[in-house]
């Protein structure tokens, strides 16, 4: 259970119990009530992710992926997610198939073409400007 602190200056910080068990600080601030919820909410979805070794909710993860960097290393930090390997898309599209060990050749293949779709649609040097409006551009190309 993650709880909001508010501290004299206005600012927030969120208070949690990490899976190691250790207690930890998540300073947001100076944001809304409404905003630090919505920070509480998704902690508190990564902190169970992690203990329990599932898979977050797709609204996390999508949330995750749509934070500005500053905040992402402050996750980063606290242990919560972790950090972008790459920022360019084609070496992370190429590391990814290349780390899948567990598909047949086929579906090796199919990767290697949906890789090709996705660098010549965004770029090989985009990676953080991709987003959930993004890749529904890419889907309906």
């Amino acid at each position: 259970m993650a709880s909001i602190a508010k501290e004299p200056n206005g600012t927030r910080r969120i208070l949690f119990k990490a899976p190691d068990g250790k207690r930890k600080t998540l300073r947001l601030g100076k944001v809304s009530q409404k905003i630090a919820e919505t920070y509480r909410t998704h902690v508190e979805h990564l902190v169970t992710s992690l203990r329990m070794k599932w898979s977050a909710p797709d609204e996390t993860i999508r949330w995750l992926s749509e934070l500005d960097e500053t905040m992402r290393d402050k996750l980063v930090a606290v242990s919560l997610c972790p950090r972008r390997e790459s920022q360019l898309l084609g070496p992370f599209l190429e590391e990814y198939i290349a780390s899948r060990k567990d598909v047949r050749p086929g579906t090796l293949t199919v990767f290697g073409h949906t890789r090709r779709c996705l660098v010549t649609f965004f770029g090989e040097d985009k990676m953080r400007e991709i987003h959930s409006g993004s890749a529904d551009e890419f889907r309906l190309s």
